[in-house]
């Protein structure tokens, strides 16, 4: 089963332009028409250096950091469906705003996880280093399993409203911003890789100038493939390390607080338990 695109949640934005901090929460919200096991991947972006936020443990971090030149922060997290989505929490300074979406895919593998092949999270590898921008690069990530995709999601601040181009072969899904003075921009495409390859850089053009932000690109690799396209056999399993898929060459597991090797290991494929080690 290849990935593909399911959809895209209403936004969870809240600006304060009052002097004294505002602390508050909102509930997020899920796309519509998602089931059980599909991956969803929420995307932050809050303006001003001193904003912060905070996510219920359900949502497994991939990335999060500091907007450049403090601007602000951002985070990218993950989940599968099933669980509640629950409230993002938030402290805003004056002139702070924060924006969020989730993204819903199937199709994902639900053997790994994470279940994406490669990885990659700059600060936009933009296409001219002054400000304003003119554009943002994706970074080049393998694909290495049939019905992967790559998916791309950006989020900026910027002092116009901005559309987007995508390059050839990539599908937009979302291009929205939220607006109170100041822009966040949020962004989301992606490019199927029915085969093996790795995916080159890709150039997004904006209608207008932008300012800060930061992409994130990954492979995220089909249910029933594994990475490379070989799924673990009788002797061996594949561990991500860093975003690298390797070898496992000892399992050890945590018996009544004493730590043992594993002797043998044991998955059930389609109801049936199978030896894979």
């Amino acid at each position: 089963m290849a990935v593909s695109y399911v959809g895209v949640s209403t936004a969870v934005t809240a600006n304060n332009r009052n002097s004294a901090t505002a602390n508050a929460s909102k509930a997020l919200t899920l796309p519509a028409n998602i089931a059980a096991g599909d991956l969803l991947l929420l995307s932050v972006i809050a303006l001003v250096p001193t904003s912060t936020f905070s996510l219920p443990s359900q949502w497994q971090k991939v990335d999060q950091g500091a907007l450049p030149n403090n601007k602000g922060v951002y985070g990218l997290y993950w989940a599968r469906q099933g669980i509640d989505a629950g409230s993002i929490s938030y402290s805003l300074p004056q002139y702070g705003i924060i924006y969020a979406r989730v993204l819903a895919y199937r199709g994902a593998s639900t053997a790994y996880d994470p279940p994406w092949e490669s990885y990659s999270s700059n600060d936009g590898d933009f296409t001219t280093n002054t400000n304003p921008y003119t554009g943002f690069k994706t970074p080049a990530v393998a694909a290495n399993s049939a019905g992967s995709m790559v998916a791309a999601i950006a989020t900026f601040w910027s002092n116009s409203g901005n559309t987007f181009t995508p390059p050839s072969g990539w599908t937009e899904r979302l291009d929205a911003s939220t607006s109170v003075n100041d822009y966040l921009v949020s962004y989301a495409a992606e490019s199927a890789a029915s085969a093996a390859k790795t995916v080159p850089a890709a150039s997004f053009a904006p209608s207008g100038s932008l300012g800060w932000g930061h992409v994130f690109t990954f492979s995220i690799f089909a249910d029933g493939s594994a990475p490379g396209s070989t799924a673990p056999t009788k002797g061996s399993i594949n561990v991500n390390v860093g975003g690298t898929w390797k070898q496992a060459q000892s399992l050890w597991v945590n018996s009544a607080g004493t730590w043992k090797q594993a002797q043998s290991v044991f998955t059930n494929v389609g109801g049936t338990w199978k030896q894979v080690l």
